[in-house]
């Protein structure tokens, strides 16, 4: 998303951004620690699909 609102503007007077691009583009990282959270919620998952136009982070996932 090179959008305003994850502060990634072009660097015209845009707002100070009050969510971060770690939000709205995650590292694998925190894609698998969301994952695990959401594991201990709900219960184990058979699959997790992943939806995106960029960096799946397949092959994190799989060795995690």
């Amino acid at each position: 998303m090179s959008s305003p609102q994850c502060g990634l503007s072009d660097g015209a007077a845009a707002p100070i951004p009050t969510i971060t691009q770690a939000m709205c583009v995650p590292g694998p990282d925190e894609v698998v620690r969301s994952i695990r959270l959401a594991q201990q919620r709900f219960g184990p998952f058979r699959t997790v699909f992943i939806g995106t136009d960029a960096d799946d982070y397949h092959p994190q996932l799989e060795r995690r």
